[in-house]
């Protein structure tokens, strides 16, 4: 009986570690010059023209989240909102910091629409929202995995100070990726 027991616990903890969040390799490594980042910027629905954002955000601290169109969820978007949160109380010292949510999508008109519909719901205040309209692949130079729901860069100065990368994911992991932001922007 002690060993069904047993077995049962190690079955259900296996179980359990399975569906929690899970590290992956995605995004550039720490130390790395930030690449090009050609995206087009979301307004009023619309995807504008492209821009090179890492070019336009030069030397200001920045926390760049790539997100998967299709694999966003609900845990996602508490991820995004809490990292929100955590950076509107940053901006007060640091008035240049900000988030760049890239919505990687296959089509630009219905990513801007899709990113639109969940600004309007979580009310980002310290993110700017764009698209990546080649959704399947990963922009040149910032090795975004497709396995990673949700990728976390942190750059100031132009060069990669962290890379957060989740299979699935949930707002607990928001205070490592604000750790992360208070070495550049106490």
């Amino acid at each position: 009986m002690r060993w069904i027991f047993s077995m049962t616990v190690v079955a259900w903890t296996a179980f359990s570690a399975s569906v929690c969040f899970a590290d992956v390799e995605s995004g550039p490594p720490a130390g790395q010059a930030v690449a090009s980042l050609k995206v087009q910027p979301v307004e009023n629905g619309q995807a504008g023209e492209a821009i090179d954002l890492a070019v336009q955000r030069g030397e200001q601290p920045t926390v760049y989240v790539f997100l998967s169109n299709t694999r966003f969820d609900r845990p996602a978007a508490r991820f995004i909102k809490m990292l929100d949160a955590a950076i509107q109380k940053r901006q007060m010292l640091h008035p240049t910091l900000q988030v760049v949510i890239v919505f990687m999508s296959d089509d630009a008109v219905k990513g801007a629409v899709r990113a639109t519909a969940v600004q309007g719901s979580l009310k980002l205040a310290a993110s700017q929202w764009t698209v990546w309209k080649d959704g399947a692949t990963s922009p040149d130079g910032w090795a975004v995995n497709d396995r990673a729901s949700v990728t976390a860069v942190v750059v100031d100065k132009k060069i990669v100070s962290a890379t957060f990368a989740y299979d699935s994911i949930n707002d607990t992991v928001v205070p490592m990726v604000d750790a992360a932001v208070a070495k550049i922007a106490p």
